[in-house]
């Protein structure tokens, strides 16, 4: 008798992308669905604006998982290097001011023990946030809020 074999799965990269993208659309999907009367519907991004952002409802919010932490001082301030986004030719972040998340550029000044001091004129300390975990369905939030 010959022995069996089991294979067993393989996790490369691109089946756990493949696994994230399936995530990503079901919870967009459970952020579009119906309220119980049939004639609302709850949306995921409530306002878009070119100058702010966009602003998401608190359901969106929770379900995305968004944590965000304060700005101590600009335009100089410390993030975790999870907060860095990486965006065509820049490197941004996700600031939330007032309600409105929006992408904003930055500039790594240096690595400090596993935490990034980065440089925006587009933050202001003590008001703005930094999101630093949620961002992967964020930015796809934002994609189809925008297009």
């Amino acid at each position: 008798m010959l022995p069996t074999t089991t294979k067993k799965p393989v996790l490369n990269v691109r089946s756990i992308m493949r696994l994230e993208w399936v995530v990503l659309f079901l919870v967009l999907l459970a952020l579009g669905a119906k309220a119980s009367e049939p004639s609302v519907k709850l949306k995921a991004v409530q306002e878009t604006s070119k100058k702010d952002g966009f602003r998401l409802s608190q359901k969106a919010q929770s379900k995305i998982g968004l944590v965000t932490i304060p700005i101590g001082s600009a335009p100089e301030f410390r993030i975790p290097e999870r907060a860095l986004v990486h965006s065509l030719d820049m490197l941004a972040i996700y600031r939330l001011r007032e309600g409105w998340y929006k992408l904003v550029p930055i500039a790594v000044v240096r690595n400090e023990r596993g935490d990034l001091i980065v440089r925006s004129q587009d933050v202001k300390a003590g008001s703005d946030q930094v999101v630093t975990s949620g961002i992967e369905l964020l930015r796809a939030t934002e994609m189809e809020a925008f297009g």
